[in-house]
């Protein structure tokens, strides 16, 4: 049976420049390049964790975890399900985010990230070429917040954008070659120190049309996810 060449999942990628009176510089859109390998790793072991028929019994935890390449470029058990039985008190407590992207502002580790390197995009990347770091410092754009849209779109396309904002707080131009997108994952269970979450690229893209950031200018761009039926 043939699939018809629409239907799927799409990534598309949007860039938008604007100048510090929010007169509109340029526009630019295309589909992404390359959901990584990364992500496909991640998302068959979370549809390949099992589902738990009978209750345990006792205090049991269980977490189930993939490993994949961090940011760093070191090898990393990321979690993608756990079970947990009889954890009630306030003392007893679990943290357990697989997939957020949902970064704060000024934080440059996860989410959107921007990057100087025009390296080809491989399906192995598991970072930026040249990560451009957040702050008003030389060669550096100040991370906005991430924001994770709802779901929406007209049928029969369902869509939603993963939007961040970056600013041009120095007196020199930046050009933006390269875009990425960095999942946070983090488990913790009773613990008063929690471990720092693991940061995994799940998406890479280098533009056919680099992005000049002119002084006091912002770019905002938006990964948009769709899926047709």
């Amino acid at each position: 049976m043939a699939y018809k060449k629409e239907n799927g999942l799409k990534l598309y990628l949007e860039c938008e420049i604007r100048d510090k009176n929010g007169k509109l510089l340029s526009k630019y859109k295309k589909e992404s390049e390359s959901l990584l390998k990364n992500f496909m790793v991640i998302l068959q072991a979370v549809f390949n964790t099992s589902v738990i028929k009978t209750s345990p019994i006792g205090n049991q935890n269980t977490v189930y975890t993939v490993t994949v390449k961090d940011t760093s470029g070191a090898s990393k058990s990321v979690g993608v399900g756990v079970v947990f039985y009889n954890y009630v008190s306030s003392t007893n407590y679990w943290i357990f985010l697989p997939l957020t992207i949902n970064a704060p502002q000024n934080d440059d580790t996860y989410g959107i990230q921007v990057g100087s390197s025009p390296a080809s995009v491989s399906r192995d990347d598991y970072m930026l070429g040249g990560k451009i770091l957040s702050g008003s410092g030389n060669a550096q754009l100040v991370y906005g917040a991430m924001t994770v849209e709802i779901p929406d779109g007209i049928p029969p396309d369902t869509v939603f954008r993963a939007i961040r904002t970056f600013t041009n707080n120095t007196s020199d131009n930046i050009t933006v070659y390269e875009i990425g997108l960095v999942i946070a994952n983090q488990v913790a269970s009773n613990q008063s120190t929690l471990p720092a979450p693991i940061y995994v690229l799940i998406a890479r893209d280098v533009l056919t049309s680099p992005q000049t950031i002119p002084p006091g200018a912002t770019l905002t761009v938006r990964y948009i996810f769709k899926v047709t039926a």
